[in-house]
């Protein structure tokens, strides 16, 4: 069964959006980091990917 997000340690977000970031545009990340301001119910992270694009 699926864990939702905010469940989640920090380590593990990251982690999850750097699988799905690379999911999704197939290719890799090569770094992940949570924004200074988040939400109370939600985690925003920023992917940044190989070429360049985050």
């Amino acid at each position: 069964m699926p864990t939702l997000i905010e469940k989640l340690s920090v380590k593990q977000s990251l982690a999850e959006a750097r699988t799905v970031a690379e999911r999704w545009h197939g290719s890799p990340a090569v770094s992940a980091h949570m924004t200074d301001l988040q939400g109370m119910f939600s985690k925003t992270i920023v992917v940044e990917m190989e070429d360049g694009s985050e």
